[in-house]
């Protein structure tokens, strides 16, 4: 079934390669042509049973899959592929191509890609992190055809299905418990004002909804997802907090401020003590964690953007230019691009530049890690320059931010690996450059020491 579909805005095509079945999407342009990336999303098996999605983030430019390792997700066929208008609908209120038949918890938008809701991702991402599956087979099937096993990981769909009600049941809880909570601060905020005996939260009566309760009551550690259902519960009450409670409020933001940066620091030194954490780790921990970035910049900044492409594609859909990190500063909205490499790095050579012992220059070169990142950045930010206008311009949900007069960042390496000699060598190295500003791990890492240092006596006064 060759066949294609085009309404002006988007572009689908089907080709029959190799006894598969392709289904491509492409953005169009104004004329109706398409262009740029033609992206591969899904395939059908030989025998048209099992629906393998490429689970790609295709908004506008990017091409690359949702998971890293994971290349694609298998399915038993929803609907059989006659013809691309039996699987396919066009929404007009989206503008979009939708899969038809998806099941829960799978996209089904062609232009955003057919990637898996942020909410039921986790369960992916685990697999992910095991380093050796390319394929997440959901069929349940004994007999799927398999050109390596050892890269086949097996998750029936029911086992899925159950994890998806598991997350959407403790969303459920989470939302009753912070309504309580928040019932709960209300009354003692007016309590307080007006001298009246104060109210303790209602424990609930299920297990799961009173662990989550003493989580935020205080009474036991709170785990990351409860830490960020406790600041949504903040954020709602802190105006009338602040309003009603001026010293409460404040001691309550700092008493918060210095949690959580203990629990940074300590996360960060951990992370430092495994050599083998690679660069897509620490982006994970970063992305997790950008208030540390953030401490990088000498301005206001707010993330914009994580694994950024800043350049356009060539024809072939190659040729992409992608950067870890793009922040925007919300009072110029100039653009700053952050790139990181992992604390090992090589910063410095470790011989002279020239002469020895005595007569020895005490001048080092840098290392080659170090001077072809510095290359890598300054390479992208001349895309950036060039083409991010128009990229963030075609992109869902972007806002205005202002490429032409960006600067860039590098984290890399650490003081620690030099010398004294190679430390005066790097910091006129980094010094010297224009425009890219050169951070090493334990300098950040420092930062936020002296950050938690100086909250803390601010508390203690």
């Amino acid at each position: 079934m060759n066949d294609s579909l085009n309404t002006g805005s988007e572009y689908l095509e089907s080709i029959a390669k190799e006894g598969e079945l392709h289904l491509y999407w492409q953005d169009v342009d104004t004329s109706g042509k398409p262009t740029g990336a033609n992206h591969l999303l899904a395939k059908y098996s030989k025998d048209r049973t099992i629906l393998k999605i490429l689970p790609t983030r295709t908004s506008p430019t990017d091409p690359f899959p949702q998971f890293g390792n994971i290349e694609e997700l298998w399915i038993p066929t929803p609907i059989g592929p006659s013809s691309l208008e039996d699987i396919t609908s066009h929404d007009n209120d989206y503008s979009s191509f939708q899969f038809l038949g998806m099941p829960e918890g799978f996209g089904h938008w062609f232009r955003y890609g057919l990637t898996i809701p942020k909410n039921y991702a986790g369960i992916f991402n685990e697999i992910n992190e095991l380093g050796q599956y390319r394929i997440v087979d959901m069929t349940g099937r004994n007999d799927t055809p398999a050109e390596d096993s050892a890269e086949i990981f097996a998750l029936p769909y029911s086992v899925f299905f159950d994890y998806m009600k598991s997350i959407e049941r403790t969303i459920s809880r989470t939302a009753i418990v912070r309504q309580r909570i928040n019932q709960a601060c209300a009354y003692n905020t007016i309590a307080a004002l007006t001298n009246s005996p104060k109210q303790k939260v209602f424990p609930g009566r299920t297990l799961a909804i009173k662990q989550i309760t003493a989580a935020i009551d205080e009474t036991t550690p709170l785990t990351e997802e409860q830490l960020s259902e406790l600041a949504t519960t903040v954020d709602t009450e802190a105006k009338s907090m602040a309003q009603k409670s001026p010293t409460e409020y404040k001691a309550l933001v700092q008493s918060m401020e210095l949690v959580s940066l203990e629990v940074l620091i300590e996360k960060f030194e951990e992370n430092l003590q495994k050599p083998n954490l690679n660069e897509k780790s620490w982006q994970k921990f970063f992305k997790n964690n950008d208030f540390i970035l953030k401490q990088i910049f000498s301005m206001p900044v707010v993330t914009y953007a994580d694994e950024a492409t800043v350049s356009l594609p060539t024809m072939s859909g190659g040729g992409t230019v992608i950067t870890d990190f793009v922040f925007k500063n919300p009072l110029t909205n100039s653009m700053l691009i952050l790139e990181l490499k992992i604390p090992s790095t090589p910063l410095m050579g470790t011989k002279e530049y020239r002469g020895k012992g005595e007569h020895a220059s005490d001048i080092y070169p840098t290392a080659r890690d170090l001077s072809g990142s510095v290359a890598q950045v300054y390479a992208q930010m001349a895309s950036a320059k060039e083409h991010f206008r128009n990229i963030a311009r075609n992109s869902p949900d972007s806002t205005l931010i202002e490429p032409s007069t960006l600067t860039g960042a590098l984290m890399i390496g650490s003081l620690n690996n030099l010398t004294a000699q190679q430390s005066i060598s790097f910091n006129h190295y980094r010094n010297s450059l224009h425009g890219i500003q050169i951070v090493t791990y334990d300098e950040v890492l420092k930062n936020i020491k002296s950050l938690h240092a100086m909250l803390t006596a601010a508390k203690n006064n």
